[in-house]
């Protein structure tokens, strides 16, 4: 699956960059820091978790469910 991203820059405290990397690996510090975002975000604007996960759901690209079912089974392995 594809995704559209838009690249942006930010600054860091050299420690915090440093553990950052250390912990998830340096290809991994982008998608870390998105689903860190992506859960503070939900937990400090969400008023009903259905519908904001509606929403989320509404903007990312369209999924088969047989897609979906193959990617589960697959982390199971």
């Amino acid at each position: 699956m594809s995704m559209t991203v838009n690249k942006i820059s930010i600054s860091l405290p050299v420690h915090i960059a440093e553990y950052l990397s250390a912990t998830v690996g340096k290809r991994h510090v982008s998608r870390f820091i998105t689903k860190v975002l992506e859960e503070k975000l939900l937990r400090d604007t969400s008023k009903d978790p259905v519908e904001d996960f509606i929403a989320i759901r509404n903007r990312l690209p369209r999924v088969s469910d047989h897609a979906i079912r193959a990617a589960i089974t697959k982390g199971r392995i």
